[in-house]
């Protein structure tokens, strides 16, 4: 996943938790519905972070650590595959191990 892709994501799932909040705080009977909107883009920000940090070369599980999502906007891929997969900017036509073996 891109840098820029990433951001456009970033803000499709802030607008969506704006949403989901919005309708949590202005309708008591309706919250439920908040709700049900927050864990779906919840899940989707998480899985966006998760490709992000493969495309960096670091790990998943970085992308829960608090703040590191912002830092993946600015951090560089790596230039070529890495042991996640190909260069998302190269349309997959490396080998997702580098090395060959």
């Amino acid at each position: 996943m891109t840098r820029t892709e990433y951001f456009v994501s970033g803000l499709i799932a802030l607008f969506a938790y704006a949403m989901g909040f919005g309708i949590m705080a202005g309708a008591g009977d309706a919250a439920a519905v908040g709700v049900i909107i927050l864990i779906p883009v919840i899940w989707f920000a998480l899985a966006q972070g998760w490709k992000r940090s493969h495309d960096a070369g670091w790990h998943g599980i970085v992308a829960m650590i608090p703040y590191v999502n912002f830092v993946l906007i600015f951090v560089s891929g790596d230039k070529g595959a890495n042991a996640y997969g190909p260069n998302p900017r190269l349309n997959g036509t490396e080998p997702a191990n580098p090395s060959g073996g």
